[in-house]
């Protein structure tokens, strides 16, 4: 009977072991989840995610990279430093990116990281 036992145990601590890849992956998976849903929780960050996009659109037609942070507080109407911690967070989440161009920055919607958005979403449901 004990051996009957311990075979078991070592079956399932493989098994565990095994499946502890997934584990991981849903674990890296919902804390992303919990960042992206923190980023959007905020009216002015999903209104600056639209404007990165609508204007971004027009700045790339034109052949430029980004959505300078001048434009983007202006848009918003708010102030510089609420307009760049509301971008910091944005940023963290992986939803836009930047570049700096002599003294300022220049904001875009990162599309890799609206496909990992999508991806989470659709591995949430």
């Amino acid at each position: 009977m004990d051996r009957r036992l311990a075979e078991l145990t070592s079956r399932l601590s493989e098994q565990r072991v095994k499946a502890l890849p997934d584990l991981e992956r849903e674990t890296t998976s919902m804390d992303h989840l919990v960042v992206l849903f923190k980023a959007l929780s905020n009216e002015h960050r999903i209104r600056i995610l639209q404007f990165l996009r609508e204007r971004g659109r027009m700045e790339k037609a034109r052949g430029e990279e980004g959505v300078c942070v001048c434009h983007i507080q202006e848009a918003m109407d708010l102030a510089v430093s609420t307009t760049s911690q509301h971008l910091k967070v944005l940023k963290q989440a992986g939803l836009v990116r930047s570049k700096k161009k002599g003294k300022w920055m220049y904001y875009s919607i990162d599309e890799k990281g609206m496909q990992r958005f999508k991806d989470s979403i659709h591995w949430l449901w």
